[in-house]
This record gives C-alpha cells, structure tokens and sequence, in this order.
C-alpha cells in the first residue's frame, strides 16, 4: 500500500474508533449510573483518540511537504526541458519532444501541489478533531470527578447515619435498662434531653454511652414527659 493509501486506512480506523467512543459517551450521558473509574477510563480513550489525530494530522503534513518537493522538482525539469526546446527553437522537430515533456512536468507538478493542498486541508480537520475529543475527554474526567465526590459524600453520610443509630441504640441500652423503660420510652427521653439542653441527639446520646455512670440532666416534668420507673 502506497503512503496515500496508508493514511487514508489509518484515518478510517480512527474514524472508527471515534464513532464508537462518541457512542459510548452518549450512553454514558444518558445512563446517569457509570462509575468514575467507568469515566475516567472512557476519558484516557479519547485523549488517546486525539493523540492519534495528531500523530496522523503530523503524517499528512509530511505528505504534504513531499508533494511540494516533488512538485518543485518537476518545474525544474520542466523549466529545463523548456530551455532545450528554446536551444532547439530553430529545429520543430527537436524542440517538440522537449515541450511536450515539460508540459507533462508542469501537469504532474500542479497535480502534487494540489494533492498537497489536499494533505494540508485534511490535516488541519484532523487537528480540529483532536480538539474535540480532548474536550470530551475534559468532559468525561470532570463528570468522573463529580461522580466520585457525590459517591464520597453518600458513603460519608451512610457512615455517619451507621455511627448514630449504633450510639442512639447503646444510650437506649443503657437508659432501658437503669429505668425499666422499653425502646419507645428511652427514645423519647433522649429526645427530650437533646432539646432541653439544646444539644444534637447523637451528641446527648453519645455522651450517655461513653459515660453511662453519670445520670442524665434533670428534665422539666411535663404532659409528654416520660417518668422513669
């Protein structure tokens, strides 16, 4: 296969790929429940993909430049079959092969710079695709990022939500069992300590577990007040 022709299966194959992972970041879009290693990976994918475009947009300027060279070469051969044929201006028959010839050159030389203006312009979209796909991969990695907090949040909040209910139940333990009260009752009397002493119910709760010698503060008496037995 010809250098053309290499490009052009390589770009196909990047083209590919590219529809794949635009797919898959879609889904991804629209599933909502991909895990942040799921985006980060997806994201290393497409920045790879832009890695690519580059290295191919870089190959085609190549190409490009080898068609400009070949293109000055053959307008030196043509520009010097043109001065034969000048020489031999006085000779129709002489001077015919060599304008026809310098014809073909300068033919074949408008033929390499097109093509290379051609390379040029292909590669110049690659590298606007290059673009792209680091802005979706940014997109991705920002997405992972979000994900991964939000996770860190829910899994701190479950822990905490585990902490309290565990010291709640031990301060419940404890008040249940000094008073011959039931769950309902020690409950209720932890709620009512928490709000006469205007403090969180797991800090009251906490307090009365990590010191269960000490008695808990005096409480108003009242219609709704649980009187120990």
């Amino acid at each position: 296969m010809n250098a053309g022709g290499d490009l052009r299966a390589w770009q196909e194959r990047l083209d590919l790929l590219e529809a794949e992972l635009i797919a898959r970041a879609a889904q991804a879009a629209d599933a909502g429940d991909w895990t942040p290693r799921e985006l980060a990976a997806l994201a290393d994918e497409l920045d790879e993909l832009a890695d690519q475009r580059d290295r191919l947009a870089d190959a085609k300027d190549t190409a490009a430049l080898r068609r400009d060279e070949a293109a000055e070469a053959r307008e030196g051969t043509a520009t010097g079959r043109d001065r034969a044929a000048r020489e031999r201006g006085q000779d129709t028959d002489e001077g015919f092969p060599d304008r026809f010839l310098s014809a073909r050159d300068r033919d074949e030389a408008l033929s390499d710079r097109v093509e290379s203006h051609a390379e040029r312009r292909s590669a110049q979209e690659d590298r606007h695709r290059s673009a792209a796909a680091r802005a979706r991969a940014a997109g991705d990695r920002d997405a992972a990022d979000r994900a991964a907090t939000a996770s860190a949040a829910e899994l701190s909040g479950l822990r905490d939500a585990l902490a309290s209910r565990h010291v709640i139940g031990l301060a419940q333990g404890i008040l249940m069992e000094r008073h011959g009260l039931d769950a309902d009752q020690a409950f209720r009397m932890l709620v009512e300590l928490s709000s006469h002493t205007n403090t969180k119910l797991r800090d009251v709760a906490a307090q009365l577990a990590h010191h269960p010698q000490r008695r808990p503060a005096p409480r108003a008496s009242g219609a709704g007040a649980v009187r120990p037995g």
